[in-house]
């Protein structure tokens, strides 16, 4: 369930596109999807309201995830390239999401 504390929005193992609905509301920087297979990755985690940047660099350090800008300022979230036979980082897709799932939610709730 997301929930807002002292200027924060907490993630409990929320679906990426609704996290990110919630992130759009609180900065004139929005982020988008450009694959809907993205938007049923799980994130927890505690993230400072309007602080964009920082939620993109935790989705791309900890999911196999790449971003750009469009040319309106808009953060468009895609895959990673996948290596050949692969998923994303060379991993098979199913692995990739729940290690991916995994990590993120240990390092956003201040596990190593």
């Amino acid at each position: 369930m997301v929930s807002w504390r002292h200027g924060q929005i907490v993630f409990e193992n929320e679906r990426l596109e609704d996290a990110i609905t919630e992130m759009n509301r609180y900065s004139r920087k929005q982020i988008v999807l450009s694959d809907s297979n993205l938007a049923s990755l799980k994130i927890s985690g505690a993230f400072n309201t309007g602080d964009t940047s920082t939620f993109v660099e935790a989705l791309t350090a900890y999911f196999p995830i790449e971003h750009t800008s469009a040319e309106s300022g808009t953060i468009v979230l895609k895959p990673l390239p996948p290596v050949r036979g692969k998923g994303p980082a060379g991993v098979s897709p199913l692995s990739w999401t729940r290690l991916a799932s995994a990590r993120y939610a240990a390092v956003a709730n201040g596990s190593p």
